[in-house]
């Protein structure tokens, strides 16, 4: 046994945590082919969700006892469960008393800090589990626009908020946008990606990927960065965002949109989960037991 783990242990990790050749040279372009980083990415994550409403997060520490919660200083609406022990079939769970949500994910909205701006636009809505929580630190007289491209998503966003402040717009973010030239001081693109920041979550999406579609995926991120951006005003912020660990689709699509444009910046982030790669904000499940995520924090200088 010990002659056969050996003989294990010398294939290389491709074959041994059973990953395809072009993701294996994706992990070592970013760093991510150690051992730790491995076995830390075939570990099953743990089931993050985050407290939506007026009930305590102690109260519902009690009522969902069962399930055997933990809470995280850093997230005060955060609830942390067992991979074995979801809190699906919890009536609090029907009602979306709290809803899924990892925690580099709740880390996006601290680094946007909506409590700074009036007027906010967040693109790639989608069923608005960051736009719920980008509410509940806006203003009172401050105004959001959440926009998507799917109306079924939109749809389910709008019945799970009544919020006089947002206004929900179905918009393709890669077209000419229905909004003035630098009138958000506030914006958050919530980019398309490969998802492959969740592999933990759903080890079967590195079978579905193909490298064309990473190229694909960086072509849309670069367009609607450049789109987007128009509509920032000097002196805003803009958050890019994306779940995955890959070079190509974070790091390098920001870079590349900087040295396009000269009047923006990358400003360093600010975050409750201490990043490896400063100015940006690179989370993983080695240093914080949550999701590949990449976020840049790129303001307007002119």
């Amino acid at each position: 046994m010990a002659d056969f783990q050996g003989q294990l242990n010398e294939l290389p990790p491709g074959i041994r945590y059973s990953l395809p050749s072009w993701f294996e040279d994706e992990l070592r372009n970013a760093n991510l082919c150690s051992e730790e980083h491995l076995t830390w990415m075939r570990n099953p994550a743990p089931i993050s969700m985050r407290v939506v409403g007026k009930r305590p997060v102690g109260e519902m520490l009690a009522v969902l006892e069962k399930y055997s919660p933990k809470t995280d200083t850093r997230f005060p609406g955060a609830l942390i469960f067992p991979s074995a022990s979801p809190p699906y079939e919890s009536p609090e769970f029907s009602r979306g008393e709290i809803q899924p949500q990892d925690l580099a994910s709740q880390a996006i909205v601290d680094i946007l800090q909506p409590e700074k701006a009036q007027r906010l636009l967040e693109v790639g809505a989608g069923l608005g589990v960051k736009t719920r929580q980008i509410l509940e630190r806006l203003p009172e007289t401050a105004t959001a626009v959440a926009v998507d491209l799917s109306s079924s998503r939109l749809k389910l966003l709008k019945r799970s908020t009544e919020d006089r402040r947002l206004q929900v717009r179905e918009m393709d973010a890669l077209e000419p946008m229905d909004f003035d030239e630098a009138c958000f001081d506030a914006i958050l693109l919530d980019a398309p990606c490969s998802g492959l920041g969740t592999v933990r979550r759903h080890p079967e999406i590195l079978w579905w990927r193909k490298p064309v579609d990473i190229e694909n995926n960086v072509e849309t991120q670069k367009a609607m960065l450049e789109n987007v951006s128009r509509h920032l005003s000097v002196g805003g912020v803009m958050v890019y965002a994306v779940c995955s660990l890959l070079l190509d689709e974070g790091r390098k699509v920001v870079e590349a949109f900087v040295d396009r444009n000269q009047n923006f910046a990358v400003l360093p982030v600010s975050s409750k989960l201490d990043s490896a790669e400063p100015p940006f904000f690179v989370s993983s499940p080695l240093s914080h037991n949550a999701d590949y995520f990449f976020a840049a924090l790129i303001t307007r200088k002119e």
